[in-house]
């Protein structure tokens, strides 16, 4: 085993042939999602996230070759990945939550102005800051 992401299979090359390819595939890689990953600075934003990463940096161990320097980054990145998606879940739910709340104020038999007008802007701004996360 060359490293524990890494798989290996052959695929035969054909009938007229009896070599095989050796085929190795990173299962840390998503085949699904552009391989290029970037950093979302609005992270260093967040005093819990720069402490996060703080943490990931001063608890690695010093780098001495370059394969050290890939699996500091790919902490990094994966505790990143999974802050985004915790981050994109709750901005969804509160999406979801906010517009229940707001049909069911419009439904009521005396519906305040005041707490519509408040959750559409709530929930304008949410729907604002989804669109452009999924810009990004």
């Amino acid at each position: 085993m060359l490293f524990p992401t890494i798989n290996l299979s052959t695929h035969h090359m054909g009938s007229d042939s009896d070599h095989r390819a050796l085929i190795l595939t990173d299962s840390r890689r998503n085949n699904n999602k552009s391989p290029i990953w970037q950093f979302n600075a609005t992270f260093l934003k967040s005093t819990k996230h720069t402490e996060a990463i703080e943490r990931i940096i001063t608890l690695h161990p010093p780098i001495h070759n370059a394969h050290e320097w890939d699996d500091l980054k790919d902490n990094i990145r994966n505790y990143c990945k999974k802050a985004g998606k915790e981050t994109k879940n709750k901005r969804i739910e509160g999406i979801c939550n906010l517009t229940n709340r707001l049909n069911k104020l419009q439904r009521a038999n005396n519906p305040n102005p005041a707490k519509i007008a408040s959750i559409t802007n709530r929930l304008t701004e949410l729907e604002r800051i989804q669109a452009e996360a999924m810009a990004i």
